[in-house]
């Protein structure tokens, strides 16, 4: 999935990504695009399982640079995905908030049962 434009919202909502495999995001790949700017990636309720890949098992958000907007991961299981980086969850973005740059990365009440990643990157 690609957003390349201003004041999108996108929302995962009571969804199941299952057996899955992709390079980056076994379940999900979401990335918001240079220059889209107020943008809204909503997970909720939602369930990733033995998804595996390389970069982000269960699910892969990549900001590029120049963009605002928000992430919210909420009340979603991540259960046996694998990747060589970032086993249930993969979040590539800065997340600096300035007065044109609002962006924020909220992961809440989800739970997380038999990830697994190759590497370990130190933050």
């Amino acid at each position: 999935m690609l957003i390349n434009s201003t004041n999108s919202s996108l929302e995962i909502v009571d969804c199941e990504f299952s057996h899955n495999y992709g390079t980056y995001g076994g379940g999900v790949h979401i990335r918001v695009s240079n220059h889209s700017y107020y943008n809204r990636v909503l997970v909720h309720n939602s369930a990733f399982s033995f998804n595996t890949a390389a970069h982000g098992g269960g699910i892969m958000i990549a900001y590029e640079q120049n963009y605002s907007g928000y992430v919210n991961l909420s009340s979603s299981r991540f259960d046996s995905n694998h990747a060589m980086f970032g086993s249930g969850v993969s979040i590539l973005s800065d997340c600096r908030k300035s007065f044109f740059n609002t962006s924020c990365i909220t992961i809440w009440n989800c739970t997380w049962v038999n990830n697994s990643g190759t590497f370990i990157v130190p933050s």
